[in-house]
């Protein structure tokens, strides 16, 4: 038995270190708060009885074990995602720069301080044009990332998810915050 856990069916909260992590989750799903006797018993019982623990995609916090340990264990069929070929020659004063945010959590994502900094650099003269792509069908993702110049991933939660790696894939620089001050 090999055993991933990821998400609300394995984070306890309490146990979570890095408290902007904690406050971002319980601000978006804070129901998971309640349930936290229920999922505690269910990880334990896993850490007991698999073979092989993977953790990492969520971090450690209260996880009584790990095998592997890896930063990232989501991939994405690459062949579905085209390299762009043409790249603009915005810098933001010349063109707008496009940049592309898909969040499918926003609290999690931090996408109201990217809403803040774009308004913030558009206010002092910068010309940045924010694509929001939310409930928006994959194929029409893989679509805007070829016009788009970069892609802000995520800034709440140390590391990226399925969207960088789509971004990547792209051949678009993806903005990420990789620092786990933990």
């Amino acid at each position: 038995i090999i055993t991933l856990p990821y998400g609300s069916d394995s984070y306890m909260y309490s146990k979570i270190k890095n408290k902007n992590v904690q406050n971002a989750l319980l601000i978006n799903y804070p129901e998971f708060a309640k349930y936290e006797k229920e999922i505690e018993q269910r990880v334990f019982w896993w850490s007991k009885h698999s073979d092989i623990v993977v953790t990492g995609l969520m971090r450690l916090d209260g996880f009584p074990r790990w095998d592997v340990c890896t930063p990232q264990f989501v991939v994405i069929d690459t062949n579905t995602w085209k390299t762009k070929k043409n790249y603009s020659k915005a810098n933001g004063i010349n063109e707008p720069v496009k940049v592309v945010h898909s969040p499918n959590h926003r609290g999690l994502k931090g996408t109201e301080f990217l809403i803040k900094t774009v308004e913030e650099l558009k206010e002092e003269g910068l010309k940045i044009e924010l694509i929001l792509l939310e409930k928006v069908q994959n194929d029409i993702v893989r679509e805007i990332m070829q016009e788009a110049d970069i892609l802000a991933e995520q800034f709440i939660i140390p590391g990226y998810g399925l969207n960088g790696i789509e971004g990547m894939a792209s051949g678009l620089p993806v903005l990420a915050n990789l620092d786990d001050p933990d």
